[in-house]
């Protein structure tokens, strides 16, 4: 690869991390995403996708049918680092992404999924995480993460803090990772939130109608993006627009706080702004 080192920016959402990345650097650089909720090509306001994608990769640039997973990122992440000719800085706030390609990958083999999972409540997901791994962090609204690591324990017969205890295997090894970290207190936070969210309209809506147009149940990873289903319930004329921002404003803030948590105890950075 031409750049052996490589700036990643993290932070939670509406820390202002887009920002500084744009200002990062003088020289020329390549803005690469790492936010897995801006990788699909559809409801780019809702999703807080850059309108000026210029030097900027892996943007809305998947179908929204595929749902990427942290393999199939860093597989087209190394096949982009090895042909861009400007400092690519790596820019998101999806913790696990970062942790992978930047610390290696957990050895666990292939599984089975339990259909049962998927039937479960949010809360009793969670029981049964904590039943099988006392000491790990589970998040009870990140339903998708937490049936993944339900079929890991069960198939597996190992809990989830001895699988992290495990040797990893980085799949780029080739290059320096430089990781900065974008704090942002609960207050700077909310208002950038607020800010954020009253941009988004009417847009916001527009695009909505015309995912629905185009599938009218959208996968999982689409529909769980902050705002898709509020204005949803808004269009179907269960609640009022206001209360849709508020709605979306409370998800951001609850968001923000668990990938401050997450970041917190997961990852360890080389500089903290």
């Amino acid at each position: 690869m031409k750049f052996k080192k490589v700036y990643i920016i993290a932070g939670s959402t509406a820390s202002g991390k887009s920002a500084y990345a744009e200002n990062f650097i003088k020289e020329k650089k390549a803005i690469i995403n790492s936010d897995s909720k801006q990788f699909y090509n559809i409801i780019p306001t809702l999703s807080d996708i850059p309108k000026n994608l210029e030097d900027h990769y892996m943007y809305g640039s998947y179908d929204y049918s595929e749902q990427i997973n942290v393999m199939k990122w860093i597989r087209d992440l190394k096949n982009l680092l090895g042909n861009l000719d400007k400092q690519p800085v790596i820019v998101g706030g999806t913790g696990l992404y970062l942790k992978i390609l930047t610390e290696g990958i957990i050895p666990i083999p292939e599984i089975e999924n339990d259909p049962l999972l998927s039937s479960m409540s949010n809360e009793d997901l969670y029981a049964k995480c904590i039943s099988l791994d006392d000491s790990f962090k589970f998040f009870i609204g990140d339903r998708f993460r937490m049936i993944r690591y339900l079929n890991i324990m069960i198939s597996t017969g190992k809990s989830i803090s001895w699988w992290h205890k495990q040797k990893r295997t980085k799949l780029i090894d080739d290059v320096e990772f430089y990781k900065i970290m974008i704090s942002s207190d609960k207050e700077k936070t909310l208002q950038k939130a607020k800010k954020r969210i009253e941009f988004m309209f009417p847009r916001a809506i527009e695009e909505v109608i015309e995912a629905q147009r185009l599938q009218e149940n959208m996968p999982h990873h689409i529909e769980s993006i902050i705002g898709f289903r509020e204005i949803r319930s808004y269009l179907n004329k269960e609640i009022g627009l206001d209360e849709v921002k508020d709605r979306m404003l409370v998800r951001t803030m609850q968001y923000a706080k668990r990938q401050r948590t997450w970041f917190r105890w997961q990852m360890t950075f080389d500089e903290v702004i």
